[in-house]
This record gives structure tokens, C-alpha cells and sequence, in this order.
């Protein structure tokens, strides 16, 4: 009759060249199995896209995941910097004598650095020679 349905036109000859570990998809496990890669393939893509990345669309999935969790605890260990940060500079407001530090001053930073490791050893307990 030559009628095809809309989802047939949609996804064209992909079901007969389609295959998993090089047989065509003829079970539920194996059309589960290309659902899944092909789930997995396009969050990989759009995680991708947005950060600039996706030439490698289709390749290895665990090399890619891999770049993208090592990119998280880069991210993290940031974010982490930056919340310190944040704190320390909202402490040093309440101090009279830190609030005109700049921060970003490498000198005033050692400075303010040092005074505080000053006083913290001074601060210390001493503990008795054994």
C-alpha cells in the first residue's frame, strides 16, 4: 500500500541499521539498550554544548563522563574558594583594620596573613619538653 506513519518517517531506516553489540535489535533488552545509549548520548550532548565542548559526539562515553566529573570537583573546589572568600571578606568588614584591605593585593593579603598566623601562635599553648 506504501503508507508509512508518521513516527516511520520520523526516524527513517533506524530500526534495520541499528545494532547492539553487531546484531540488529530484535528483543526488548536490546531496544531497551539503544534507548538507553541514545538517552545517554544526548544529556552527554547538551551538558556538552554548554560548556563549549561536543566534538566528540558519539565516542567513548566513559572518557567523556570521566572529563565531565573531573570538570565537577574543579568547579566545586571553586565554588569552595569562593565561599571562604566571601567570608573572609565579610569578616574583615566587622574589623576596623581589615576593611580597607584589598583583597586582591597580594602584599595586604601576606600581610594580613602573617599578622593572623602571629597571633594565632601566639595564642598557641606552649607545651612542656618531654
Amino acid at each position: 500500500m506504501g503508507l508509512r506513519t508518521r513516527l516511520r518517517k520520523a526516524v527513517g531506516a533506524f530500526p534495520e541499521t541499528v545494532r547492539v553489540d553487531g546484531r540488529a535489535v530484535e528483543t526488548a533488552i536490546a531496544a531497551s539498550a539503544v534507548l538507553h545509549r541514545v538517552t545517554l548520548e544526548r544529556h552527554l550532548q547538551d551538558i556538552e554544548r554548554e560548556w563549549g565542548d561536543g566534538p566528540d559526539a558519539w565516542q567513548a562515553t566513559a572518557r567523556r563522563t570521566a572529563r565531565l566529573r573531573q570538570d565537577v570537583v574543579t568547579f566545586t573546589a571553586l565554588t569552595t574558594l569562593a565561599g571562604l572568600r566571601h567570608a573572609v571578606v565579610g569578616a574583615g568588614r566587622a574589623a576596623p583594620g581589615l576593611a580597607g584591605i584589598d583583597w586582591g593585593n597580594r602584599d595586604q593579603a601576606d600581610t594580613v596573613r602573617s599578622v593572623l598566623r602571629a597571633r594565632a601562635a601566639r595564642r598557641a599553648p606552649i607545651l612542656p619538653a618531654l
